[in-house]
């Protein structure tokens, strides 16, 4: 069975920052079944498209990673479309110039 990656990460096919399209493109390349997440689900089609493209599998998620129900949402559906996930690539981040221990949920 093909391993099960998932991340927030953007749209590799388009609009996102150079190492969020490497990630996915990592992962697909490796065998992984990618779940690409963003708030705009319609600029993830040409990642799906291109990663599925290829000969691998590809899963849209919607993800404000702001919404904790979001969130597990994100690491659900994987698990209800392909039985399992097996590795989860958080990029995402904040830009607070503090110890991360002293960050908020609100930050």
């Amino acid at each position: 069975m093909r391993p099960h990656a998932t991340g927030a990460t953007r749209d590799p096919g388009g609009k996102c920052q150079w190492h969020q399209a490497a990630i996915v493109r990592l992962f697909a390349a490796r065998g992984f079944a990618v779940v690409i997440t963003d708030v705009d689900v319609e600029r993830c089609q040409a990642g799906k498209n291109e990663i599925k493209g290829g000969g691998g599998g590809a899963l849209i998620v919607r993800t404000d990673t702001g919404d904790k129900a979001a969130v597990w949402q994100m690491i659900s559906r994987p698990v209800e479309h392909w039985g399992q996930l097996d590795v989860l690539c958080s990029n995402g981040g904040i830009e607070r110039f503090r110890v991360a221990r002293e960050c908020t949920r609100e930050d």
